[in-house]
């Protein structure tokens, strides 16, 4: 009799396992709108994690529901997309299909798929608020091979890091890759960006000029490779590092002023003229800081157009750095002139004749 108990409660905890095993909380199908005018993705029972900011494990917040947006039947070229459908909230856009010129993405969406429009193969403008409060989930690739795209209005949020609450965001890898009639992207002021990730505008062959969010600190491999027509582009004076290929093929690229806040490219401080040249191309000239660990690699060469200084390196407040800079500083401490403009160039918060070597000694180096 206690084996047979034994049997039938063995039994019972296994059955109460497999039933726990089995249980699934995604539900996913595609469903047809009421009005007839759309088609929207059911994603039933996400689990919504996050990773806790003290003790860095990974903490359940419950589940969460998708409907996204797959399908337009409707006949109109500019729509803004709609908010609900059947009593459901729509959040986001999974894979949209249709005919159509000019999109406007809601302020409550917090979803935008992989791919999510590149099958939108006549989509020329898409505009999004300037509101949102949380960040996107996915982005990555979203106007992939969108050929006819032509201007985006980007949000003021993005995509964060991976399993993080904080407002690290990044650009994700292929945005815009091979939209090749892309013109013109805008970022709102009140976007904070620290990366533009991998192939992130590669293949624009029509973007002549981009300024970049604030805050961006890396630089993606071939991020703008083959932007054939790019003449310009602004770093944030935030850019610390960017990677191999990034202006590869960017043969309109004729010059890049480099911020002070530069370091590397592709994680190397020691940069070299084959790096230069695999980075930025063979015909790019720099304007870059004093300091700057590019201006060895570009020593011999007429790429260097302009170095620049801080003010306190101009002595004679002639508007340029020279040796003439450090003969007025020599007449200073001489006392056979008085300059108003003498400051400790070398930061050991003593004026003298150290502050002259040093200048002059990063005056030879970069002539």
């Amino acid at each position: 009799m206690k084996k047979l108990i034994s049997i039938l409660l063995t039994l019972c905890i296994v059955v109460s396992i497999c039933s726990v095993s089995v249980v699934s909380f995604n539900a996913s199908e595609v469903v047809k709108s009421k009005d007839g005018l759309w088609s929207y993705f059911v994603d039933k029972g996400n689990l919504k994690v996050h990773r806790d900011p003290i003790t860095g494990g990974m903490v359940a917040d419950g589940y969460y529901d998708n409907y996204l947006l797959r399908e337009y039947f409707g006949t109109e070229k500019k729509i803004t997309l709609p908010t609900e459908l059947d009593g459901h909230k729509i959040n986001g856009v999974m894979s949209l299909i249709g005919n159509i010129k000019e999109i406007t993405v809601p302020v409550t969406y917090d979803y935008i798929a992989t791919q999510a429009f590149t099958e939108c193969v006549g989509l020329e403008k898409v505009v999004f608020s300037d509101q949102y409060t949380e960040p996107f989930n996915s982005f990555e690739s979203a106007f992939y091979n969108c050929k006819s795209l032509k201007e985006v209005v980007m949000p003021n949020v993005l995509a964060n890091t991976q399993w993080t609450n904080n407002k690290d965001y990044y650009l994700p890898g292929a945005t815009f890759e091979k939209c090749s009639k892309l013109t013109k992207v805008t970022f709102p002021d009140n976007l904070t960006v620290e990366e533009i990730d991998m192939k992130c505008f590669k293949g624009c062959k029509n973007l002549k000029t981009i300024k970049l969010p604030k805050g961006v600190k890396y630089i993606g491999e071939s991020a703008f490779e083959n932007c054939t027509s790019l003449e310009s582009i602004e770093l944030p004076d935030t850019t610390i590092g960017i990677r191999m290929s990034t202006f590869r093929g960017c043969t309109a690229l004729n010059k890049i002023k480099l911020p002070s806040t530069f370091k590397e490219v592709d994680f190397d401080e020691e940069i070299n003229v084959e790096i230069i040249n695999d980075t930025f191309g063979t015909n790019t000239t720099f304007e870059a800081p004093y300091d700057s660990p590019i201006l060895s690699a570009l020593e011999g060469t007429d790429r260097l157009t302009k170095v620049n200084y801080p003010n306190i390196f101009d002595v004679n407040n002639d508007g340029e750095v020279s040796i003439l800079d450090v003969s007025v500083f020599q007449k200073h401490l001489g006392k056979l002139k008085t300059v108003d403009n003498i400051s400790d160039i070398n930061g050991d918060n003593e004026i003298n004749i150290d502050d002259v070597t040093y200048l002059q000694r990063i005056l030879c180096s970069i002539f």
